[in-house]
């Protein structure tokens, strides 16, 4: 069960090299690190200021690492966010209860946001073996979408 979820989470490593490309690019034109803490993105918003283990990844990805701990509170930030895993959309300037189950019990301790209003290139193979030394054409992409909801 362990093996099957840490190859889940490889392969989708290898599958976020395109969004990975983009940010480093970003990256290297504005100066802003690729990883950052939630305060450099939302440095307006005060809770963002005391927290210290989650950060986001670009401008897309909010990553909340476990680490030992079997549950936790995560602070997502405003705006709107969607669990990559379950689809569960979370509204921002909120907590949310964070359960972990080890990867023995089909679990994990990774918890990755996607925010609201984005797409995330990806390399649209499911198993990436190795990640291609050539440029990737477009129909070896397909995107990660999370649309911003119509408001009325």
């Amino acid at each position: 069960m362990a093996l099957k979820e840490v190859k889940k989470w490889i392969n989708f490593r290898h599958r976020l090299v395109p969004y990975f490309y983009h940010t480093a690019c970003q990256s290297h034109q504005s100066g802003i690190p690729m990883i950052r803490p939630l305060v450099m993105e939302y440095p307006k918003d005060p809770i963002a200021k005391t927290q210290n283990l989650s950060y986001m990844l670009g401008d897309a990805l909010l990553i909340s690492p476990g680490f030992d701990r079997d549950e936790y509170e995560l602070y997502l930030p405003e705006g709107r966010w969607q669990d990559i895993e379950s689809k569960e959309v979370y509204e921002g300037m909120t907590f949310v209860h964070i359960e972990n189950k080890a990867f023995a019990d089909g679990g994990t301790s990774l918890r990755v946001f996607q925010k609201e209003g984005t797409s995330i290139p990806l390399f649209a193979q499911k198993e990436v073996l190795h990640v291609p030394a050539q440029l990737w054409k477009q129909e070896d992409l397909e995107f990660m979408t999370f649309q911003k909801k119509d408001v009325d």
